[in-house]
């Protein structure tokens, strides 16, 4: 399960500062996206599009990156608050998701 993460360092750096060469500036890739690529067992993504921290465009592109079966679970509220403020949509969701694993 992955839940409000962003798709690389240096690209979420660019983002948030861009008139700075972030990118070329990063000494830490934590390149997320790429390492999705290796997974190869079920997996949940998580995320909100009140995410004012990690945009809600990142999780949409792990999701595209990550090898089925994969699942997509959109919350709201938000970093790394929605499992709080989504409440029975977000208990739902990760039951559906168990459900289909087990």
């Amino acid at each position: 399960m992955i839940e409000s993460t962003f798709t690389s360092a240096p690209e979420l750096a660019a983002e948030m500062f861009r008139i700075f060469p972030a990118r070329l500036m990063s000494r830490y890739q934590y390149n997320v996206r790429e390492n999705v690529t290796n997974i190869h067992c079920p997996i949940l993504i998580v995320h909100s599009r009140d995410d004012e921290v990690i945009p809600f465009h990142h999780g949409l592109q792990l999701y595209e990156a990550a090898n089925e079966p994969k699942h997509f679970l959109e919350i709201s509220g938000e970093h790394a608050q929605g499992c709080f403020t989504s409440g029975q949509v977000y208990i739902d969701g990760l039951k559906r998701f168990l459900n289909s694993v087990y």
